[in-house]
């Protein structure tokens, strides 16, 4: 495991590095000019593909898709396993919701609460705990409530089985 410290240090060298090697504007016997113009698309050449790959591999480091972590994070945009590496993104620059990751739905410690006011935003936020013992309690409100229906309509089902038994009652 590399620390955070030692992670800058091998990014600002490798920035360093493909600066030091940049194209500059020369014309003549090596003279450097700052009258000349450059095209609108500067090509560095090589390094073009080399700065992209790059880049994508600290995408891949920094979103733990190395490794197995293709396998939970999404695939990889670069080609470090090889071009042949299943893992490995169609077109790293296109987002496909089949190839990349994009986080757990609600995966946050705090839950909206049901309460929504005239906008329909909530109206807090509740801990998994009290979100837990909420949704526990509206469930047993829900069954209590079909117990109630149900002890309604046995005792309408008796009436109407037994409406002998119904009058005597009322008679005596």
């Amino acid at each position: 495991c590399t620390t955070d410290k030692e992670s800058t240090m091998v990014a600002f060298f490798l920035f360093s590095w493909a600066m030091a090697f940049s194209p500059i504007a020369k014309h003549g016997h090596g003279v450097i000019s700052r009258n000349m113009r450059l095209s609108t698309t500067p090509s560095m050449g090589f390094l073009d593909g080399f700065l992209k790959e790059m880049d994508n591999f600290i995408d891949d480091a920094a979103n733990r898709r190395l490794g197995n972590g293709a396998k939970f994070y999404g695939k990889r945009k670069s080609s470090f396993y090889g071009e042949d590496d299943p893992n490995r993104k169609r077109d790293p620059n296109v987002f496909d919701p089949e190839e990349d990751w994009r986080g757990p739905a609600g995966g946050s410690y705090f839950v909206p609460s049901k309460e929504r006011d005239e906008q329909g935003r909530p109206m807090g936020f509740l801990t998994k705990k009290e979100a837990r013992a909420a949704a526990a309690e509206e469930e047993e409100l829900k069954w209590e409530s079909a117990r109630q229906s149900q002890s309604l309509m046995d005792s309408f089902a008796n009436a109407v089985d037994d409406p002998e038994g119904e009058r005597e009652e009322l008679k005596g």
